[in-house]
């Protein structure tokens, strides 16, 4: 963790060397490009940043593509935070033309997973103090407390799925839910990609794998495409769930609300089958 954080700080240094300011008194202009990142780096800066999300939450990153608002946006802004998969982010940096402008990269991980995002908020807090000396207190206090509170809530929901009897509950599912599934405690038995790339012999295969292990719940990522697994779960008369794998679909959902939710459908759904 200590690694990511120097080779953060270590961007973003040079950043600062190139020039890089914002006149004193003004809120840190900060584009983000998902709600992971927007979310956590709103709750570490308060009032001292202005926070503006690229990418919706019920959109893939992956195939979300670049508007004019998105481009004019981080031309006026000092900073960008991305989680690092985007494939939008790079052109959009470009577009942009903005050479006072600091990337900086959260810590690899999914960040629905508590421990992955407890890390992140440390190591955005830091970045954000290096870069704003000034706030550097402020800034490290929030994290510090934020990470905190990112693994209470974590934990408080994993104890959930325990009192539930999720662990070595059997699922299948996509393929973006497989860490967060067997964070729960689940069994994945088998998992899948998009509709659009999904072949006949995978679903098969996914299916026969599924009967085999007798697999009663099937659950699909909204971002992925809600519907996915639809099918095989009919044909598995198997219950089928929908996740998100991004807070915010909902303008009051943060990331503890939809972890919640999450879990509670995974919940309902077990449930339904006992």
């Amino acid at each position: 963790m200590r690694g990511r954080r120097r080779t953060l700080l270590g961007a973003l240094t040079l950043a600062l060397l190139a020039g890089c300011s914002q006149p004193a008194g003004e809120r840190l202009r900060v584009v983000a490009t998902t709600s992971h990142v927007s979310e956590l780096v709103q709750r570490i800066g308060g009032d001292r940043v202005a926070v503006r999300l690229i990418i919706p939450p019920g959109s893939c990153p992956g195939h979300y593509d670049v508007k004019p608002r998105d481009v004019e946006a981080l031309a006026r802004s000092g900073v960008m935070v991305q989680q690092g998969f985007e494939p939008c982010a790079e052109d959009l940096v470009k577009s942009a033309k903005n050479p006072s402008l600091r990337v900086i990269t959260a810590p690899e991980g999914n960040l629905m997973l508590p421990g992955p995002r407890a890390e992140a908020a440390a190591a955005l807090a830091d970045a954000l103090a290096e870069a704003y000396p000034k706030h550097a207190e402020f800034f490290r206090d929030r994290g510090e407390r934020l990470a905190r509170e990112i693994k209470r809530q974590g934990e408080a929901q994993r104890e959930r799925a325990r009192q539930a009897q999720l662990d070595g509950v059997p699922v299948i599912g996509s393929d973006m839910q497989q860490d967060w599934l067997e964070w729960m405690g689940m069994r994945v038995v088998a998992t899948y990609g998009r509709s659009e790339e999904l072949k006949p012999d995978t679903i098969r295969g996914v299916l026969e794998q599924a009967r085999k292990e007798r697999v009663k719940i099937v659950v699909d990522n909204i971002q992925s495409g809600p519907d996915t697994g639809e099918q095989m779960a009919s044909e598995l008369g198997a219950e089928h769930v929908v996740v998100s794998n991004f807070p915010g679909e909902k303008p009051e959902e943060n990331w503890a609300a939809t972890l919640e939710q999450n879990v509670s459908a995974l919940i309902a759904a077990k449930e339904r089958t006992s």
